[in-house]
C-alpha cells in the first residue's frame, strides 16, 4: 500500500486557524469559553452537530480516495505476477504417434556371441560351407528390419539356417517366435532339411512338429490363423477336388493358375446361374460375345460412295448369287446352317434389295456371312463365273454396303472359330450363357475360356492387394471399349462366386487370397482374436525369395507385425523383428500381382526405427562370363549401380566360356527342335554334364522331350540329371549345361491392368506401368535362364537381333568377351572347355 497521505481538502483547517474573522478581544473570550467547556466536559450541541456533519463528510471522500490509491497498488502488483508467471509457462504438445512396425531397438549381437559362434561354425561346417565376410553380415545383422540383395548362386539358404541358429541358440528366442518362409512346397523342403542338418551340428534335434513349424509357405500360416478364427469347419476352393482333404494347409505351386474339373464346376454354376437371373450380367456377357464372335462393321471406300445408287444397284443384282456362293463354302466346312439363327430374309437398302443369312433372336440382330476365314493365307479363293473379283472381296463390298446403309441391329461372321462357338451357342443363348474363348490383352492366357480368364484376372487384383468391386469401379473405359464389358461381368461375377462358396455343403468354402485380406490392413480388427501363440511365429520373421511376394501379402505381413508390436508394449525381452531375402532379378511373377519393388523400396514398406539394407554378391555357381552375361540383359531393370554378382566357386572360376548364340535355320521355327542344339545336348550328356533346358512356350518342350526320347530314357534308367522346363519352372536349380530355348519379350498392349496397377500403387502415377513391368519381366527371365548354368550355356534365338528393347537378345553384345555367336567349328573348343 502507499505511505502518501491524501491531499486536504479545500476548507479543511488546523485548530489555530479558526475563528480568524473575529477582532482580538471577541476571538479571546470565545477561547476562553471553549477551554471552559472542555474543562466542564461539556458540549456545544449546534457546534458538535455542525462539526459531525462535515467531518463525515470529509472522511467518507478521504477513504474513497485512499481505497483507490490502496487497490491500484494491490492490483497492479498482483497484475504484473500474473503477467509474470504467464510468460514463463510453455504449452506441451500432445504426444506423438509411432506407426513404425519394430521397436527402437538393435538385436543383442555382442562381440562375444560373435566370437563364440564364429568359432563353432568352424568347427562343424566343412571348409567349402565356412560363410564369406557378406553372409556373415547377414547372420549377424542386428537391426530389426533388414533386406537382403541376394544375388543367383548367393548361397542363402545356409546363411538363413545360420541366421536361425544364432537367433535360437546364442539369443535365447524360442523356437515358436521363429519362422522361416518361403513360397512353394519343393523350396520349403528344401530349407528344412537344410535347417535339420544344421542344427543336428549344435546337437539340437528338431522333431517333425518343430520343423514344419519353423520353415512355412504363407499360406500354411495363415490357414493356421482361419482355423483358429473360425473354429469350425471351414474349407479352401483352392484345394477343391478328388484328393481333398481336411488337413490340407499347402498349396503345392501358389503361382499355378490351373483349374481342375470340380473347380471349373463350380465357376461354371455360377456364370450360368448370373446369367439366367441377373439380366445387368447377362447383358454385359452377350455384349462381350458379340466383340469376339463378330467382325466390327466396315463401311463403304469413297470410291463406292461416289457411284452410291449404281453401287448399291450393281451388288443388288448379283447378291443372290454371291449369298448361294458364299454359303456353300460355310456348308462345305460344317459350319452352315447353323441351329437356332432365323431364316433368310431380304431386306431393303435405298431401294434396293439385299439378303441376309439369317436372325439372331438374343441380339435381335440380322447376320451377314462373309468369306470363311481360317486363319491360314488363301491364294485360291474361287472367283463366281464372270466375275472380275474373288469371292472374298464380293463378300466384303456386300458387308460393306450393309454396314453403311443397314439402319437396325446385324452381326457380321467372316472367322471359322466364331462360327464354331455360335454352333455351340446359338440355339441356347436365349436361356443357356454363350460359352467362347477370350483373350484378355496383357495377360498369359491366350484364347482361353472366357470363366478361367474371370478367375484369372479376379486373382490378380485381389493378388494386387485390392478388392476387386472397389478396384473395377475405380477404372475407366473409353465409350465402345469391349473390355468394360468384361470387367463390368466380373464385378458381378466375383460377387456371386464368393456368396457361392460361402453357402456350400457339407462345409461352407473360401479362398486363400480371402484369408490373407480378412487379416490384411483393411481389416485391422480381425487379426486381434488371433491367439497369442498362433502370432508367436510371426514375432522372428525371415523370408525367402522375398522378390515373388504381392500387394496382399505385403498388407498381411504388415499388419501381422502391426498387432505383434501392440501387445509388446510393456513386455520385457526383444520385440519383433523382419528379415527379408531375395534379388529383384528373379522377379518373375508380376503377371500374378508380385512385384520387385517391395524389396526394392523394402523400408518404405516396412518402416523401422533400425534397419539396413545388405548385398550378397558372390556367386557359388557359376563363372563370370556367365554372370556378366546375364547382368548384360538384366542392367536396365534397376538403378541400383551397387549391384554386381562376382564368380566365387572355385572349381568354374577358372573355365570361362562365353554364352554361345544359335540361330534356327532359314524357313524354320523355334518350336522345332534343332539339330545343332540337340547335337549338343548328346554332347554334354556324353562328358558326364548335368544339364538343364529352359523354355518360354510349353508345347515347345514337348518337342523337345520326344526328340531327346532315348535320351531321357537312358538318363531316367542311370539317374542322370536331365530336366526340361519352362523358365519359371527352373528358378532355384542349376546345372553344368544349360539350353535357353527362344528368346524372351513383351509387346505392350494397353492393358487395363496398367490402371490396376496404377490403383496397387505399384506404379508411381505414370502411364502404361504395368506394360513397362512387365518388359522388365521378360529381361528377368533371360537372366534367370542364362543364371542357372554353372560352366556351359547355349541360346537359341529366331533371329538376330541387335537393338536393345526389343526382346532380351538385343542386350546381348557380342563384342564383349561373354558372348559369341556359335558357329560350326566351335564344337569341339566349346566341349573341351567342360
Amino acid at each position: 500500500m502507499s505511505n502518501q497521505p491524501p491531499s486536504p481538502e479545500p476548507g479543511e483547517e488546523s485548530a489555530s486557524s479558526l475563528n480568524q474573522h473575529l477582532s482580538v478581544i471577541p476571538r479571546l473570550l470565545a477561547s476562553l469559553l471553549s477551554l471552559s467547556l472542555d474543562a466542564l466536559g461539556a458540549i456545544n450541541a449546534p457546534s458538535f452537530l455542525k462539526g459531525k456533519s462535515v467531518g463525515i463528510k470529509q472522511g467518507r471522500k478521504r477513504g474513497i480516495e485512499e481505497g483507490k490509491l490502496s487497490g491500484y497498488d494491490d492490483g497492479y502488483a498482483a497484475g504484473r505476477a500474473v503477467l509474470e508467471f504467464n510468460d514463463l509457462r510453455s504449452v506441451a504438445p500432445l504426444p506423438g504417434e509411432d506407426h513404425c512396425l519394430f521397436d527402437d531397438e538393435l538385436l543383442p549381437v555382442t562381440e562375444a556371441i560373435k566370437q563364440k559362434m564364429r568359432a563353432e561354425v568352424a568347427m562343424y561346417l566343412p571348409e567349402h560351407e565356412q560363410p564369406s565376410a557378406e553372409q556373415w553380415a547377414m547372420i549377424f545383422a542386428e537391426n530389426t528390419c533388414t533386406s537382403v540383395i541376394a544375388g543367383a548362386g548367393s548361397g542363402k539358404s545356409t546363411t538363413l539356417a545360420l541366421r536361425v541358429v544364432l537367433k535360437h541358440v546364442h539369443l535365447g528366442i524360442p523356437l515358436n517366435h521363429l519362422q522361416v518362409t518361403t513360397f512353394t512346397t519343393e523350396s520349403k523342403k528344401d530349407l528344412m532339411k537344410k535347417i535339420v542338418k544344421i542344427f543336428g551340428h549344435w546337437g539340437i534335434p528338431l522333431s517333425e512338429d518343430q520343423i514344419k513349424s519353423l520353415v512355412r509357405t504363407f499360406h500354411s500360416k495363415v490357414f493356421g490363423f482361419m482355423k483358429a478364427f473360425t473354429g469350425g469347419p471351414l474349407g479352401y476352393f483352392d484345394f477343391l477336388g478328388p484328393d481333398m482333404k481336411d488337413d490340407d494347409e499347402e498349396l503345392d505351386n501358389p503361382f499355378s493358375s490351373t483349374l481342375n474339373t470340380e473347380q471349373l464346376a463350380v465357376l461354371y454354376k455360377v456364370f450360368n446361374d448370373l446369367y439366367k437371373h441377373d439380366a445387368e450380367f447377362k447383358k454385359h456377357i452377350l455384349a462381350l460375345y458379340k466383340s469376339v464372335a463378330f467382325a466390327p462393321p466396315m463401311p463403304m471406300t469413297d470410291k463406292m460412295r461416289k457411284n452410291r445408287a449404281h453401287t448399291l444397284k450393281a451388288t443388288s443384282e448379283r447378291d443372290l448369287a454371291v449369298c448361294d456362293a458364299i454359303e456353300k463354302a460355310w456348308t462345305d466346312l460344317g459350319l452352315w446352317p447353323i441351329a437356332g439363327l432365323g431364316e433368310r430374309q431380304i431386306i431393303t437398302l435405298e431401294g434396293q434389295p439385299y439378303i441376309v443369312n439369317g436372325y439372331l433372336e438374343e441380339y435381335d440382330a440380322a447376320l451377314i456371312l462373309g468369306w470363311p476365314d481360317t486363319g491360314v493365307t488363301q491364294d485360291d479363293i474361287p472367283f463366281r463365273e464372270g466375275a472380275r473379283v474373288n469371292l472374298k472381296r464380293e463378300s466384303w463390298a456386300r458387308q460393306a454396303i450393309i454396314s453403311d446403309c443397314y439402319k437396325k441391329n446385324f452381326v457380321l461372321l467372316n472367322h471359322v472359330t466364331a462360327a464354331k462357338t455360335l454352333m455351340d451357342n446359338a440355339e441356347h443363348m436365349v436361356i443357356s450363357a454363350p460359352q467362347f474363348e477370350y483373350d484378355l490383352p496383357g495377360t498369359t492366357l491366350k484364347e482361353t475360356n472366357l470363366i478361367q480368364v474371370f478367375f484369372s484376372e479376379g486373382n490378380y487384383i485381389e493378388n494386387l492387394g485390392l478388392d476387386v468391386d472397389n478396384a473395377i469401379g475405380k477404372m475407366t473405359f473409353v465409350p465402345g471399349d469391349a473390355r468394360e464389358s468384361f470387367y463390368l461381368a466380373l464385378k458381378g461375377f466375383w460377387r456371386a462366386f464368393h456368396t457361392h462358396l460361402q453357402g456350400m455343403s457339407p462345409k461352407p468354402l473360401i479362398t486363400f487370397n480371402q484369408a490373407f485380406a480378412l487379416f490384411g490392413e483393411r481389416n485391422p480388427e480381425a487379426i486381434k482374436q488371433i491367439p497369442t501363440a498362433e502370432l508367436d511365429g510371426m514375432r522372428h520373421l525371415m523370408i525367402d525369395e522375398f522378390q515373388d511376394v504381392s500387394g496382399l501379402n505385403i498388407s498381411w505381413i504388415r499388419q501381422c507385425c502391426k498387432e505383434i508390436r501392440r501387445r509388446n508394449q510393456g513386455q520385457a525381452g526383444i520385440g519383433n523383428s523382419l528379415m527379408a531375402v531375395g534379388d529383384d532379378w528373379q522377379s518373375i511373377y508380376g503377371w500374378r500381382g508380385s512385384s520387385p519393388q517391395y524389396l526394392m523400396d523394402f523400408h518404405q514398406h516396412f518402416l523401422s526405427h533400425t534397419r539396413q539394407t545388405l548385398y550378397m554378391q558372390n556367386n557359388y555357381r557359376s563363372h563370370q562370363a556367365i554372370i556378366d552375361a546375364a547382368e548384360q540383359v538384366v542392367r536396365s531393370t534397376s538403378n541400383d549401380k551397387a549391384k554386381h554378382g562376382v564368380a566365387a566357386n572355385a572349381k568354374v572360376i577358372d573355365r570361362v566360356s562365353p554364352v554361345y548364340l544359335h540361330y534356327v535355320k532359314a524357313k524354320t521355327k523355334i518350336s522345332q527342335p534343332d539339330e545343332t542344339i540337340l547335337e549338343l545336348v548328346q554332347k554334354a550328356y556324353e562328358d558326364g554334364h548335368s544339364i538343364l533346358m529352359v523354355f518360354r512356350v510349353g508345347t515347345v518342350v514337348t518337342a523337345y522331350r520326344r526328340a531327346l526320347g532315348g535320351l531321357l530314357r537312358d538318363a531316367r534308367k542311370h539317374d542322370r540329371n536331365v530336366k526340361l522346363m519352362t523358365f519359371h519352372k527352373s528358378k532355384g536349380l542349376q546345372a553344368q549345361t544349360v539350353f535357353v530355348i527362344g528368346d524372351t519379350f513383351y509387346k505392350p498392349t494397353k492393358s487395363k491392368r496398367n490402371q490396376l496397377y496404377n490403383l496397387a500403387g505399384l506404379g508411381d502415377g505414370k502411364s502404361m506401368a504395368y506394360d513397362r513391368a512387365q518388359s522388365d519381366e521378360a529381361l528377368r527371365l533371360a537372366y534367370v535362364g542364362i543364371t542357372r548354368a554353372e560352366l556351359q550355356c547355349h541360346w537359341l534365338l529366331e533371329r538376330e537381333i541387335s537393338t536393345p528393347g526389343e526382346t532380351a537378345s538385343g542386350y546381348a553384345d557380342q563384342k564383349s568377351y561373354c558372348y559369341e555367336k556359335w558357329t560350326a567349328n566351335e564344337t569341339a573348343d566349346a566341349t573341351s572347355a567342360s
